[in-house]
């Protein structure tokens, strides 16, 4: 589900409620160094815990002094960032 390609970790398939805890874990397991870069082009099937799943890899990197940005945000979760009113407050990447 997450990869590392050179200095981005790219993480693909599904995040929903069923699986968001596994895709968190797994995230804490393999992410390293100061700047992390996050693509997630490779979602699908998202719902509303992906954002939760996003903001814990933030409140992580923050508590252990490290920057996260994410990159290609889908479409469908930027959506659900507005709704929820979050889309601001996300380190996303140009």
């Amino acid at each position: 589900m997450i990869r590392r390609e050179g200095d981005v970790y790219r993480v693909e398939g599904p995040v929903t409620i069923e699986n968001v805890r596994g895709v968190i874990e797994e995230g804490r397991r393999v992410f390293s160094g100061e700047d992390l870069r996050v693509d997630l082009g490779g979602l699908e099937n998202v719902d509303s815990s992906a954002l939760s799943m996003l903001l814990e890899w933030m409140r992580d990197a923050a508590a252990s002094g490290r920057r996260v940005r994410y990159l290609n945000v889908p479409e469908n979760l930027a959506s659900l960032a507005r709704v929820y009113g979050v889309l601001d407050h996300l380190p996303l990447a140009a």
